[in-house]
């Protein structure tokens, strides 16, 4: 859902024309983490978003990792209630965002 919103905030710039809104498919949801980082660099995406929560952000940071590894130009961008600089591990996953 969150996909949704960013994506229609940027259709009320000029920015929308620039992207390409990419989401699993609801019966892909439940993959496992090889199979999700494989749609990830199957997609071979400029941009990535993900939103933090306290129930995803380890998973994410892992599927992370190796995507930035296979596709160094990829740019991240995170966002969600546990973005904070004095989170205990986020700022240092090694991950650049």
């Amino acid at each position: 859902m969150a996909a949704r919103y960013l994506f229609h905030a940027l259709e009320r710039t000029s920015l929308s024309s620039n992207y390409e809104l990419s989401e699993l498919p609801p019966q892909e949801e439940d993959l496992d983490d090889r199979n999700v980082l494989q749609r990830i660099l199957d997609l071979q995406p400029d941009l990535i978003c993900c939103t933090l929560y306290l129930w995803n952000i380890e998973r994410t940071l892992h599927l992370l990792r190796p995507v930035r590894q296979a596709l160094g130009r990829v740019k991240v961008i995170v966002g969600g209630p546990e973005v904070d600089f004095s989170h205990p591990f986020l700022f240092r996953s090694g991950i650049p965002m």
